[in-house]
């Protein structure tokens, strides 16, 4: 499954694969330009999770990991009233 979504103001694309409650999920932020920004995953066969929660708990959970770092970038000084960063500057900022 691929859909792209919108959260919080955000525009978000969802991959997920799988049998319920086992299904690997990424979910990449899409940016104003609609370039790909910072992303996140979680494999529910191999990690700590709740294989009972509904996908779309998990996928407003990934949301939410990425959310506040993409705040955090717009609030940097430097980035002060941009209204879109470049996606290498927002994936380096999530993967530290």
């Amino acid at each position: 499954m691929v859909r792209e979504f919108e959260y919080k103001g955000e525009t978000f694309r969802v991959t997920a694969h799988g049998i319920p409650g086992h299904e690997e999920i990424f979910i990449v932020h899409i940016e104003v330009d609609g370039t790909e920004g910072g992303e996140t995953s979680i494999d529910r066969m191999t990690e700590e999770n709740d294989t009972s929660a509904p996908l779309e708990d998990i996928i407003v959970m990934l949301c939410d990991r990425l959310t506040p770092t993409l705040m955090s970038v717009i609030q940097m000084g430097h980035f002060a009233g941009a209204k879109a960063i470049s996606s290498s500057t927002f994936t380096t900022v999530c993967r530290t």
